[in-house]
């Protein structure tokens, strides 16, 4: 009759015989550590690692894009609660006629087109953007123009997401 081994000790006494038994068997079928040097080395021709200065770049940009979409986020969201209640009801609602409709001026989609796409609802909410934050997130201004604004306009879907952004030039506002 089995005995039942209820200690970690008596259970590693009884298995060790077996584990060693298993590794002397295991041992032939090892590959030699040349060929894993020779391996290892070939992997690391095949891939090298990104230079220091690409690293960075990279970086640099994921950081200065989202940079760029939290200021212009922040100006909509400032521009909103200086203009009141009524920047998020249609012009209609409020008397006002804003039939100047852009269709030549394309948005830039700040997520997927399947995702605007699929929107019922959207509105439109227009920003003045400094030129000097611009030019701060690394988005070429002339000189004469830093003191000055641009107009941008927000796309906004019915769950009150950022889709998409366009700036509107100056002979057209």
């Amino acid at each position: 009759m089995q005995k039942h081994i209820k200690n970690p000790e008596q259970v590693d006494a009884v298995l060790k015989p077996y584990i060693e038994a298993l590794h002397r068997g295991l041992e032939p079928l090892q590959t030699p550590e040349q060929v894993e040097h020779a391996l290892l080395a070939r992997f690391s021709q095949l891939h090298r690692p990104l230079p220091w200065y690409k690293k960075l770049l990279d970086a640099y940009w994921q950081l200065a894009s989202a940079a760029a979409v939290a200021v212009l986020l922040l100006s909509v969201g400032l521009q909103t609660v200086q203009l009141g209640h009524t920047a998020w009801v249609s012009p209609a609602a409020i008397g006002e006629d804003f039939s100047v409709v852009r269709e030549d001026i394309p948005f830039i989609a700040l997520g997927s087109g399947e995702e605007i796409a699929m929107q019922e609802n959207m509105r439109i909410v227009q920003a003045e953007v400094p030129h000097s934050m611009l030019a701060s997130m690394g988005i070429s201004v002339s000189a004469d123009q830093v003191g000055g604004s641009s107009t941008a306009e927000m796309l906004f879907g019915a769950n009150d997401r950022p889709l998409a952004v366009r700036f509107v030039p100056p002979s057209l506002k």
